[in-house]
């Protein structure tokens, strides 16, 4: 496989995903794709071309009553 084609297909998966999908899943709809690659490879696909996955943090109530 051509590192250009790769790039353009993790591209179009991150952007579709809108930048939430980070290097496992995307290497699960490549490989969905019948498109060999390893997780490595991905990983360091996306280094190069600069892009992470949007994690959020869980929410954690926190009470307004202070005890003292």
């Amino acid at each position: 496989m051509e590192n250009e084609y790769l790039e353009k297909e993790i591209m179009r998966i991150y952007l579709d995903s809108k930048k939430r999908y980070g290097a496992p899943k995307i290497h699960h709809k490549l490989r969905e794709n019948n498109i060999n690659i390893s997780l490595k490879r991905v990983q360091r696909i996306m280094k190069k071309l600069g892009i992470r996955s949007i994690v959020h943090k869980k929410f954690k109530p926190c009470s307004s009553n202070k005890i003292m």
